[in-house]
């Protein structure tokens, strides 16, 4: 019962420190309409895929990390963190979008691309 109890606590304090924060879609050099549309593309290609909406949103997730978004989470921190960033503590591999030397893996450094952006190379 005791082991119940904490995991209760536990669980309980978790969704009162989420609620304190908040997650948005950003793009560097991208505006709110610039947004909307891919969002609106995105949720078109997640709801064709006819599957449990919990596989549509990560179908609309991935659509728009493909379009050059990633998740900003405020509320916690001044630093800004990409999911891959928080999924890969090595750091992102070659190809992959970035924002700065840091974000890519040891030995690969971040440099513009063609077309806007950048991706570790």
């Amino acid at each position: 019962m005791g082991k119940l109890l904490k995991l209760i606590i536990s669980l309980a304090a978790l969704a009162i420190l989420a609620g304190c924060t908040t997650t948005q879609w950003v793009k560097t050099g991208a505006n709110q309409s610039d947004f909307y549309v891919d969002d609106a593309q995105c949720n078109v290609q997640a709801l064709s895929a006819r599957v449990v909406p919990f596989v549509q949103n990560q179908i609309k997730s991935e659509c728009l990390k493909g379009k050059g978004w990633y998740l900003t989470e405020s509320g916690t921190s001044s630093r800004k963190y990409t999911l891959d960033e928080i999924n890969s503590p090595l750091g992102k591999a070659a190809g992959q979008s970035c924002r700065r030397e840091s974000d890519c893996q040891s030995g690969l450094s971040c440099r513009s691309i063609s077309g806007g952006g950048a991706a570790c190379r």
